[in-house]
């Protein structure tokens, strides 16, 4: 792990976590359209979010769009299709890059239905917010920085949505461990991901300075 004073200051935390948020998009950091309104599609995003993902959790996980607020059920986790409930582009790439952040921590401490059932969406719902700020917790000590831009993300979020359910965006739901079949077309995605799973097992980045690292030598 790299030491903590690798990323020394504020500012430096809120460079990188801006740069990430850019990257995802392929758009410079400075960029004057992260400053304009613009809804972010998850298909765009996919393969970069995928790789991240896979880098956070050390497996072979898969992104697949869905119209609600999705979850997390090997081997798959689930985001929304598209989301434009941010001010900005950049904060709805925010709340891309938040979310993946947020379920490989909650993989990462099995939060989720441990025993396949019918369970009522709502209560699912209800058991993921329940656990949503040990999880938060967990996102601030793992990733410094973070605590820069999430807070302000979920108040946005918060003012913006219209109907209490849509507050589920924000952590989820609890999906019981039905076994997961994937498409024709998502393993030919898949296929063509810049990292094999062969290569993935090798790293596992568990710090926002592992990330950084990453971000630094290899992707940008």
């Amino acid at each position: 792990m790299l030491s903590e004073e690798y990323l020394s200051s504020e500012w430096d935390w809120a460079c990188f976590w801006r740069s990430i948020q850019a990257w995802l998009i392929n758009l410079p950091s400075d960029s004057p359209r992260l400053e304009q309104e613009g809804t972010v599609y998850l298909k765009d995003l996919s393969p970069r979010l995928e790789g991240l993902l896979r880098l956070l959790t050390g497996e072979a996980l898969c992104l697949i769009g869905v119209a609600d607020e999705g979850g997390w059920c090997e081997p798959a986790c689930f985001l929304p299709s598209q989301f434009s409930q941010g001010k900005t582009l950049l904060q709805n790439l925010q709340f891309y890059l938040y979310r993946i952040l947020y379920l490989s921590v909650q993989r990462d401490l099995n939060l989720n239905w441990q025993v396949n059932g019918n369970f009522q969406v709502s209560t699912s719902r209800i058991c993921a917010r329940n656990f949503s700020s040990q999880v938060l917790a967990q996102i601030y000590l793992r990733f410094p920085g973070s605590e820069l831009w999430i807070p302000q993300l979920l108040q946005t979020f918060r003012q913006r949505a219209l109907f209490e359910h849509e507050l589920a965006y924000l952590w989820g739901r609890w999906i019981s461990p039905a076994k997961t079949k994937l498409s024709k077309t998502q393993s030919r995605r898949e296929a063509s991901m810049r990292f094999s799973p062969s290569e993935l097992y090798h790293f596992r980045l568990k710090s926002a300075h592992e990330v950084h690292f990453f971000y630094t030598h290899y992707l940008n």
